[in-house]
């Protein structure tokens, strides 16, 4: 079984960290833990909703 734990505390090394790291020593397989406080995170912008989207979908010609 592959587990992942996204966590954001503050302190690194903090009781959160303590308290997944307790939990992941009584599972078995895979463990990834992703630390989302200090993970860079980049917005997604959907181009569906874009005006070139939109022309490009209908047949139109792209006007940027």
């Amino acid at each position: 079984m592959k587990t992942l734990v996204i966590m954001g505390a503050a302190r690194k090394n903090g009781h959160t960290r303590q308290m997944v790291d307790l939990f992941l020593e009584h599972l078995d397989g895979e463990k990834e833990i992703v630390d989302a406080y200090r993970t860079e995170v980049q917005l997604y912008k959907s181009l569906r909703y874009s005006r070139v989207w939109t022309a490009v979908s209908a047949g139109r010609k792209r006007s940027v």
